[in-house]
């Protein structure tokens, strides 16, 4: 169910590469407080029980005899090529994320927050959220912005948009979009337009 409370609590999501991280540092360095489900997964990838439960699902991603570590790299290749063990993941863990997401969020003062959230709408976890503000930018873009900051290929990255939601097809109204077309500047311009009506 979406907030009953007076706090907002505002959902930033797009595709792989689509520049939400970066709509998130400016929205963060102008003082609001954003809570990011990655970095929340992160820290659950650290906490032995759910190396435990993930490991079930990926054994090739187990590392060391006590498993002190689950390969991530290992388990984003295998979800990738097996929309089983994808949906068995998200299914254990998302709902734990956004648990803690909108824990986060809900914390301390102010009248908003924001929670960077990828795979909102393929975990259907737009629910949870009074609105949403969905980053877009050109596949071409998204393409060459991740092969530029990882060690992935191309033909790894497309993998990936093609295994999330269709942003150029799917249903987005009722959400805020953000056009990510331009430079930095412009998408900062557009990301403080886009709350301000909000």
């Amino acid at each position: 169910m979406k907030q009953s409370k007076s706090k907002k609590i505002i959902a930033i999501t797009g595709g792989i590469g689509s520049g939400k991280t970066i709509v998130s540092g400016f929205l963060q360095s102008a003082g609001y407080k954003v809570v990011s489900c990655d970095k929340i997964t992160a820290e659950l990838y650290k906490k032995r029980k759910i190396k435990k439960q993930i490991a079930k699902i990926f054994p090739a991603a187990a590392r060391g005899r006590l498993l002190l570590r689950v390969d991530k790299t290992v388990v984003a290749k295998e979800c990738f090529e097996n929309a089983e063990k994808l949906k068995r993941l998200n299914e254990f863990l998302h709902p734990i994320i956004i648990s803690e997401a909108l824990a986060r969020a809900k914390a301390g003062g102010g009248n908003v927050a924001f929670v960077e959230i990828p795979l909102l709408f393929e975990t259907d976890s737009a629910k949870y959220f009074d609105k949403v503000i969905v980053v877009k930018r050109s596949v071409k873009e998204r393409i060459k912005a991740v092969c530029e900051r990882s060690a992935l290929t191309e033909e790894e990255v497309i993998k990936r948009i093609n295994a999330q939601f269709d942003y150029d097809k799917g249903d987005l109204s009722g959400n805020v979009v953000i056009e990510n077309d331009g430079d930095l500047s412009a998408l900062s311009t557009k990301t403080f337009e886009a709350i301000k009506n909000i």
